[in-house]
């Protein structure tokens, strides 16, 4: 007899409950040990930097033109007066960015449709220069949808080109004051150049990242990178 959706969530509850109590005494058991354990007093507070709100990790940037997205964002904004979009798959074929372009002449239209509604909302961007895989899970072992990268630039000069050509396409449409509050990481192992080791792969495209943004905007903020630990 199958049972009650009710009881299932009761045992289901207990389950947790009980790990998460067991875990927590032994790591008051292990602390102890180790004699790195502290105490508290509720009666002392302090201001707590509300970090919470700063940034909000959306996806890949077509998932910005889709309007139930930019609904959420609009919401969400609204509630938690975040400040930051962060997302990815900046230079994607979806985008209709030609990254192999050789002759520097790319198409940046829903690149900026998704910057306009960005700014338009009063939120700033978060670049991560990285390709991520397109993923939706069933489970924690099951996809259901999955669209591997495919994004390898030929030649170290198409990415220059690139990084130069968006940089002074940016800066023409939305100005040096505004591309100043911008952010930029570089991810380690994130695009891809032909013929590049990881470390090799990583330090070429930060390198090139640094000099030629900050050449037409010193102030914004350029970082990295987002090591994976094995």
């Amino acid at each position: 007899q199958k049972m009650p959706s009710s009881d299932r969530d009761l045992l289901i509850n207990g389950a947790i409950e009980r790990f998460l109590d067991e875990t927590a005494e032994n790591e008051k058991s292990a602390a102890a040990e180790r004699g790195d354990a502290k105490s508290f007093s509720v009666k002392k507070c302090s201001h707590l930097t509300p970090i919470w709100n700063q940034i909000i990790n959306i996806g890949s940037a077509e998932d910005l033109l889709k309007s139930e997205i930019q609904e959420h964002v609009i919401l969400i904004k609204k509630n938690l007066k975040f400040q930051y979009v962060r997302f990815w798959n900046i230079f994607s074929d979806k985008l209709f960015i030609d990254i192999n372009n050789k002759s520097g002449n790319y198409n940046f239209s829903r690149l900026d449709q998704v910057l306009d509604f960005i700014i338009t909302s009063g939120l700033k961007p978060f670049f991560d220069f990285e390709e991520k895989e397109n993923r939706i899970n069933e489970s924690i072992e099951l996809a259901i949808s999955y669209e591997p990268g495919n994004c390898q630039f030929d030649t170290v000069n198409n990415w220059q080109m690139l990084i130069r050509a968006f940089t002074k396409h940016c800066l023409k449409r939305y100005g040096q004051e505004e591309m100043s509050s911008w952010i930029i990481e570089v991810w380690y192992g994130g695009y891809r150049i032909r013929g590049f080791g990881a470390n090799e792969n990583f330090y070429t495209q930060f390198d090139s990242v640094y000099r030629i943004v900050k050449e037409y905007v010193p102030d914004l903020k350029i970082g990295g990178p987002g090591f994976l630990p094995e």
